[in-house]
């Protein structure tokens, strides 16, 4: 017989979850929505040795001139501007407002990892 099969696993990165929301969100959480990506952006920042939620917060909430208003729903406010929604949750959106908010958030954590020399993008 021969050997077992060897599992090979390297660990995520920043960039390959950006590469993920952008390209294959719906693989990864089932349907490719803002609420989602954002439940995996959290959960990933949560597991790493130095989280960027603070810098997400900090940088979000100087654009915006918002206070308490988390990051996550300020950066849909700016993604989606006045359109119209059935909730003040983060979803649902339309699969168009969906797609802005999640590009808005592959840009704004490319720029918080720029920033933080967390990892090159």
């Amino acid at each position: 017989m021969g050997d077992a099969p060897k599992a090979y696993t390297r660990p995520l990165t920043w960039p390959f979850v950006i590469e993920v929301l952008q390209t294959r969100l719906g693989m990864w959480v089932g349907r490719p929505t803002y609420e989602r990506a954002i439940a995996l952006v959290i959960g990933f920042d949560m597991a790493q040795p130095e989280s960027i939620n603070q810098r997400m917060q900090s940088r979000v909430s100087q654009r915006r001139n918002t206070g308490s208003i988390s990051w996550p729903s300020a950066l849909l406010e700016e993604a989606i501007g006045d359109e119209p929604r059935t909730s003040r949750d983060l979803g649902p959106l339309t699969p168009e407002q969906d797609a802005r908010a999640i590009d808005l958030l592959a840009r704004e954590l490319r720029a918080v990892l720029r920033e933080a020399d967390v990892e090159p993008t």
